[in-house]
């Protein structure tokens, strides 16, 4: 479909089966390493999000197991459960198989804990058969050992990297635990994300080094990481640490933006008494609104995107109110192009949640198009 790019894309399957024999020299090559991969980031936005939707849609097919419930949960359908009271007769309507479907999505969606805290909170609990409320305890148990785990290793890194003159940006999951949920133990998370300076990034990573991480994702070729990447992985046995040095993707993406912005619109991060962090920033309002809608609708795809960044997003309205700036949210997204990523993510988010959007907001939004609009409609949420 695409034979200009056959040759760049034969070059680039070979560094990825690494074998370093066939690559050209880059100094004599006709094609850059650059070139390859701005051909392939084209392809991927222009046809690859419907080929990899029909793959995972068969895989999950596949992979189906006997017995699985005919009833489903959508995004929708989950919202109403998270945020709309449902009385008792509704609960005690709920059948075995609906239990287990129930369990079953707000597990792959991220949003187990929110579920029990919600029953809990309505006076629910005793609706729950036992099996579903051993599977829900289990859940949010493990969620806040994990959690736990993963700040207490955020204090750590800190300390570490202020001394060493490091700043640091917490970003996502662990930034919206200890912000913007009632408890922190609320929103599971699989890693630590912290947003680095470019020019602290190998500091930061020795440091990381030395109280035990290491890059466990191997190179096929030197420099390819850099280019292609927008953070570097890092493990600890079951801790996850990715430290970025840009936000959503790197410069061969075309939807790819500066940092610099992102650095200007931080403040002091803002976490729950008993917790003790040093010379810790988060983003803006505004600036995590930006940037959560961007890597949903953008980085992954509405399609991948779980519900529990949505309800991220959610939150962030419902916790900052009067102090998110919408003006300057707008203004931003347009200068980024971004502005149909954060119109499509604030579309499903109030779809899901009844999210207290002003009508303005998504009226501005809507006025001008992007040149990612088709980018974010062919990775958007399948209709439920």
């Amino acid at each position: 479909e695409f034979p200009a790019c056959r040759p760049r894309l034969h070059l680039l399957a070979e560094l990825a089966d690494g074998r370093p024999s066939s690559i050209p020299d880059p100094g004599t090559s006709r094609i850059s390493l650059e070139e390859v991969c701005r051909d392939l980031s084209a392809l991927l936005e222009r046809g690859f999000p419907r080929i990899v939707a029909a793959a995972q849609d068969a895989e999950q097919q596949r992979r189906k197991p006997l017995g699985t419930p005919a009833v489903s949960f959508d995004h929708l359908t989950l919202g109403r459960l998270l945020t709309i009271s449902t009385d008792a007769e509704t609960w005690a309507a709920f059948s075995a198989p609906t239990w287990q479907a129930l369990l079953q999505a707000v597990l792959a969606e991220g949003v187990a804990p929110l579920l029990s805290f919600r029953l809990a909170e309505t006076g629910q609990v005793a609706m729950i058969p036992p099996a579903a409320r051993a599977a829900l305890r289990t859940a949010c148990l493990n969620t806040w050992r994990n959690n736990e785990e993963i700040i207490k290793e955020l204090q750590v890194l800190a300390r570490h990297f202020s001394q060493a003159g490091i700043p640091v940006v917490v970003l996502k999951g662990a930034c919206f635990a200890l912000t913007i949920y009632p408890d922190p133990g609320l929103r599971p998370m699989s890693d630590l994300d912290l947003l680095i300076p470019r020019e602290k990034l190998p500091r930061a990573v020795e440091i990381a080094t030395r109280l035990g991480y290491s890059n466990t994702l191997p190179e096929a070729m030197p420099g390819l990481r850099d280019l292609l990447g927008h953070d570097i992985y890092l493990q600890r046995g079951g801790l996850s640490l990715e430290l970025h040095h840009s936000l959503v993707a790197d410069r061969v993406f075309r939807y790819a933006v500066p940092v610099d912005w992102f650095w200007t619109q931080t403040e002091p991060l803002a976490s729950p008494p008993g917790y003790n962090f040093e010379n810790l920033a988060m983003l803006t309002p505004a600036a995590q609104m930006l940037y959560s809608a961007a890597h949903a609708m953008l980085q992954h795809g509405g399609q991948q995107a779980p519900l529990r960044w949505f309800y991220d997003l959610h939150l962030l309205v419902q916790h900052y109110g009067s102090r998110l700036d919408w003006d300057l949210l707008i203004a931003q997204a347009r200068e980024f192009a971004w502005a149909s990523a954060l119109e499509a993510a604030l579309a499903h988010t109030t779809a899901c949640f009844a999210t207290p959007i002003p009508a303005c907001v998504r009226a501005r939004l809507a006025e001008k198009t992007d040149r990612h609009q088709k980018l974010v409609a062919a990775k958007q949420v399948k209709a439920a």
